[in-house]
């Protein structure tokens, strides 16, 4: 699939198109092959969205009972802290579903050492999902670049084996806190 250009005027806008977009791949994958897994990233750009996915009538549109929701990167922060990319997802849509999602996986960011919860979470994944990839992905761009957190210079750039990986903490971009992050 080639990637395709959609420049939105708004922020609103760029929230209802994306909203349109994940509930008819939601609806495609639920009924083609039962499960739709879909990768959450954090930042403020998602936050819109994030409230959309449990308002009425987006909230009934989504088979949540067959979605899987992931986390692309999590700062390594305990949950409850505000700069916690699970957080801002529990927050600002799934702690008030009415249908609770089928799997919600995601690193332990409050973990002491990040290469284990790398490795924990990367099992999660490979435990819920097999071979099958990721039905979409959501992505932010950071002020420096950074996709997930895969920061410039990175070696999680470089990954080819491991799906997730332990990220030192950028010196570009706040916060400064390393993070778990997905690879590409």
């Amino acid at each position: 699939m080639l990637p395709e250009l959609d420049v939105a005027p708004s922020l609103e806008s760029l929230t209802a198109r994306a909203l349109g977009r994940v509930l008819a791949a939601a609806e495609t994958a639920a009924v083609s092959r039962e499960r739709f897994a879909l990768a959450l990233s954090g930042g403020q750009t998602p936050e819109g969205l994030y409230r959309a996915f449990g308002t009425p009538p987006n909230e009934a549109r989504m088979p949540w009972d067959r979605t899987v929701l992931c986390l692309v990167d999590e700062r390594r922060v305990p949950d409850d802290d505000p700069r916690s990319n699970f957080g801002l997802v529990r927050r600002t849509f799934l702690d008030g579903l009415r249908a609770a999602p089928a799997a919600v996986l995601g690193p332990d960011g409050g973990a002491g050492d990040g290469d284990a919860a790398a490795t924990e979470y990367e099992q999660l994944l490979r435990e819920e999902l097999g071979e099958e990839p990721l039905d979409m992905c959501l992505l932010g761009l950071g002020e420096d670049g950074h996709i997930a957190s895969l920061f410039p210079n990175s070696p999680a750039l470089s990954e080819r084996t491991k799906w997730v990986r332990a990220a030192a903490a950028p010196t570009t971009v706040e916060p400064h806190v390393p993070r778990i992050t997905l690879t590409p």
